[in-house]
C-alpha cells in the first residue's frame, strides 16, 4: 500500500506544472461551485498559458544562457562552487527523504493552517513544492536526523504561507488579479526585506516616486527607449557585444529578447484568463458557506514574470549578479545556471515595490547578493547530496562543487541554522515559526484596518 501511494505521488512530480496545475485547477473549480464545463475550459486555458510562459522562457534560456557562458569563459572568470541551476536543486529535493512525501505533507499542513484560520492561501503550486523538500533534504543531511528535516520542512511551510498572505493584497493589485497569492518560496522568502527596503526608500528623495512615468521622463526618447520591446531588443545587443557574438548572432539574440518582452506577458494574460473563474467562485464560495472568509488560490511566481518591470530588471541583473559575484565578501559561487532564472527570484519585489524599476532593481542586487552567499554556504552540503542522490551535475573546470542560486534560500538558512543548535534546535525552529506568524498576522490586520479606512 505504501509503495502504491509513494507511486501517485512520484507520478505528480513527474507530470510537472504544465499538466498538474490544470488538474488542480479543474477540481479546485468543482469544489467551489463552478460548472465542470466552465472548471475544464478555465484549466485548459490556464495549462495553455503555462506552455506559453515556458516557450517564451525558452527563449531565455537558449539564447542568454549560451551568451552568460561565452560572458564568464572570455573574461576567465572562475569561482570554487558552480551554479548549475535550479534543475540540479529540484533532482536532489525530490529524490531525498523528505522529498518523496512532499506533496501530501505540504498540503496536510496547508488544509491545518487554512482551517484554524492561520493562513489565507491554498497553495496549489504543486511542482514547487520541491523548496520545502530543499529545506528538509539539506537539514537532514547537514544534522543526520530526518526528525529535524521533516520539522524544517514543516515550519518552511507555514512561513512561506504567512509571506504569501502578507504580499497578496501587492500582488493582486499590481497584476490585477483578485484572489490570489504567491506562495514560491524562492519568490517571496525575501519579501520581508523588500517591505522594509520599500520604507526605506520612500525616505529618499530620488526614489520616492514610485510612478514609471516620472522614473522615465516624458520625452519621446524616454517613451521610445521604455518601452519593453525597444529595451529588450537593446539589452540584447548589449549581450552580445559583451560575449563577442558575431553581428549576425548579436541581432539574433536582440531580436529574441525583444520577443520575450512581447510574449511573455501576452502569455500571463492567457493564465490570468484562466484563473478569473475560478477567483470568482472561490470568493462566492467563501461568501456563501465559510463566512466571508477570503482564501487566496497560491500560484507559481510565473504570473509576474509577464510585468514590464520583472523582465526588464531582471535582464539588467544579469551582468550586475556577475560582477557582484567577485567582489561579494562570503561569495564562493559563479552564477551561471540560474542567472537565466532572476526573474522568479525578484517577481515579488515587483509588486511590493508597485512596479517601480529602480527600486526593483536596487531590491533585486541587495537580495541576490545575499542569495549568493547563502547558496556558497549550501555548496559543501548541497554537492555531497547531489552525487548520494544523482542528481550530480558535473563540475565545470575550475570549480570544485557545485550549488545553484535556487539553494539560496535565507529561510532555508535560517532554519539550518537553529536547527544545528544542541539540544534546543527543535524547540528554536518551532518558537522562531510561531514569532513570524504571530508578526504576519497582526501586519496583515493593520492592513486591513488601513484599506478600511481608506474605504471609508
Amino acid at each position: 500500500m505504501m509503495q502504491t501511494i509513494l507511486g501517485f505521488f512520484s507520478s505528480i512530480q513527474n507530470m510537472g506544472a504544465v499538466l498538474f496545475v490544470p488538474i488542480v485547477i479543474f477540481v479546485t473549480g468543482i469544489v467551489f461551485g463552478l460548472h465542470w464545463m466552465k472548471s475544464s475550459r478555465a484549466a485548459i486555458t490556464v495549462g495553455i498559458g503555462f506552455i506559453g510562459v515556458n516557450l517564451a522562457l525558452s527563449l531565455v534560456w537558449d539564447q542568454l544562457g549560451p551568451v552568460t557562458q561565452a560572458i564568464v569563459e572570455r573574461f576567465g572568470l572562475r569561482l570554487e562552487v558552480l551554479d548549475t541551476s535550479w534543475t540540479s536543486a529540484a533532482a536532489v529535493a525530490f529524490t531525498g527523504q523528505v522529498g518523496v512525501f512532499i506533496i501530501p505533507y505540504v498540503l496536510l499542513i496547508n488544509v491545518i493552517m487554512i482551517s484554524l484560520r492561520l493562513t489565507k492561501t491554498m497553495n496549489i503550486d504543486i511542482w514547487n513544492y520541491w523548496h520545502f523538500a530543499l529545506t528538509g533534504t539539506l537539514v537532514t543531511g547537514m544534522s543526520g536526523s530526518a526528525f529535524l528535516g521533516f520539522l524544517a520542512t514543516a515550519c518552511h511551510v507555514v512561513i512561506v504561507l504567512q509571506f504569501a498572505d502578507i504580499t497578496a493584497r501587492k500582488v493582486q493589485k499590481e497584476l490585477n488579479i483578485p484572489g490570489i497569492s504567491i506562495p514560491h518560496a524562492n519568490s517571496v522568502a525575501l519579501a520581508p526585506i523588500y517591505l522594509m527596503l520599500d520604507k526605506l526608500y520612500d525616505r529618499i528623495p530620488f526614489l520616492a516616486a514610485r510612478s514609471e512615468k516620472s522614473e522615465q521622463g516624458h520625452g519621446a526618447f524616454w517613451k521610445w527607449i521604455s518601452d519593453p520591446v525597444i529595451m529588450g531588443f537593446l539589452i540584447g545587443i548589449v549581450f552580445g557585444i559583451v560575449a563577442g557574438c558575431p553581428a549576425v548572432e548579436t541581432a539574433t539574440i536582440a531580436m529574441s529578447m525583444a520577443a520575450l518582452m512581447l510574449l511573455l506577458p501576452r502569455m500571463v494574460k492567457v493564465i490570468m484568463e484562466g484563473l478569473l473563474p475560478i477567483s470568482q467562485s472561490v470568493k462566492k464560495f467563501a461568501n456563501e458557506k465559510m463566512g466571508r472568509r477570503v482564501i487566496h488560490i497560491g500560484l507559481d511566481s510565473a504570473v509576474i514574470l509577464g510585468h514590464p518591470t520583472t523582465l526588464t530588471a531582471s535582464m539588467i541583473l544579469i551582468p550586475i549578479t556577475l560582477m557582484i559575484a567577485f567582489v561579494l565578501p562570503g561569495n564562493r559561487t559563479i552564477p551561471v545556471g540560474d542567472l537565466v532564472a532572476i526573474n522568479f527570484f525578484i517577481a515579488v519585489a515587483t509588486a511590493v515595490h508597485k512596479g517601480s524599476l529602480g527600486r526593483t532593481l536596487i531590491s533585486g542586487t541587495v537580495t541576490t547578493s545575499i542569495m549568493l552567499v547563502v547558496c556558497s554556504y549550501f555548496a559543501p552540503a548541497f554537492t555531497l547530496l547531489a552525487r548520494q542522490t544523482g542528481g550530480m551535475v558535473p563540475a565545470g573546470e575550475g570549480s570544485t562543487m557545485i550549488s545553484a542560486l535556487a539553494v539560496g534560500d535565507l529561510m532555508a538558512f535560517l532554519l539550518e541554522r537553529l536547527s544545528s543548535i544542541p539540544v534546543a534546535g527543535a524547540l528554536l525552529m518551532v518558537v522562531v515559526t510561531a514569532a513570524i506568524v504571530l508578526v504576519c498576522r497582526e501586519y496583515e490586520r493593520r492592513q486591513e484596518n488601513r484599506q478600511t479606512e481608506t474605504n471609508n
